[in-house]
């Protein structure tokens, strides 16, 4: 498949472009937190998202146009390398970077290659990964995707901004609202889809073995528990914040 990408402009002396999306599919929670702190670090302009799973990579993906995929070629509920194929399949024109084993990469690499890969990098999980192994990803990704790189360091001669303890408590109190609000509007609508889809799903699998409509389905089923997971994540920053600020953790209601 072709690839085709305009390169962004995105840097601090640079036209600002729109923000790159990349999909990080990582089963290894060290690994993905790792790797989502570099590129937050090295790339500035990458919004990146995350999951875990094939099921919840697939609904992403069909709902979701997407720059750049990084992703384990292994995955707890199949190979990787299918989502490959979803991506000739929907005619998506992502990059797809497959993250190996760093003990057996050289098949491995090779396999995703043949599949259509755009870049392999061996990656052993269950540890944080050295800083060179991490830098190798985000300069390649880097120049795969037209973006400015830079290290994580301020320029000679700068000085970051500085605020008062009190600007910053200002700062804290309005980000813990502003989750609270954003949880809140959420919750509902993902209660009445996750609901509706495991009602269909019942359905689906009594009157119809094998009914094409039970993939889909639970591809739904899945983005919701994703969007339920990263809910409660919001939800303990957010009483994290308020115990820091000492305050109520209340939901503003809108």
């Amino acid at each position: 498949m072709a690839h085709r990408y305009r390169p962004h402009s995105n840097g601090r002396n640079g036209t600002e472009g729109a923000p790159i999306s990349v999909l990080l599919v990582e089963p290894d929670d060290v690994l993905a937190e790792a790797i989502q702190q570099h590129l937050s670090e090295r790339l500035p302009a990458v919004a990146a998202t995350r999951c875990g799973t094939l099921a919840s990579a697939r609904a992403y993906l069909s709902g979701n146009p997407f720059d750049a995929v990084l992703m384990a070629n292994e995955l707890p509920d199949g190979s990787g390398l299918d989502l490959l194929d979803l991506r000739d399949t929907l005619g998506l024109e992502s990059y797809f970077f497959v993250r190996t084993n760093g003990g057996t990469n050289g098949d491995a690499s090779a396999a995703a290659m043949k599949a259509g890969a755009t870049a392999c990098f061996a990656l052993s999980p269950g540890a944080t990964p050295a800083y060179e192994s991490l830098d190798a990803v985000a300069s390649e990704m880097s120049r795969v995707l037209g973006m400015a790189d830079y290290p994580n360091t301020e320029a000679e001669g700068t000085e970051a901004p500085r605020i008062s303890a009190e600007e910053s408590a200002a700062m804290l109190e309005e980000l813990r609202a502003e989750a609270g609000a954003v949880a809140h509007a959420i919750n509902n609508p993902l209660t009445v889809i996750t609901g509706n889809a495991q009602f269909l799903l019942e359905i689906a699998r009594t009157e119809q073995a094998g009914s094409p409509i039970v993939a889909p389905i639970e591809d739904i089923n899945a983005a919701a528990q994703q969007l339920s997971d990263a809910l409660t994540r919001l939800s303990a920053l957010r009483e994290r914040i308020a115990h820091a600020l000492g305050t109520d953790d209340r939901i503003e209601e809108g």
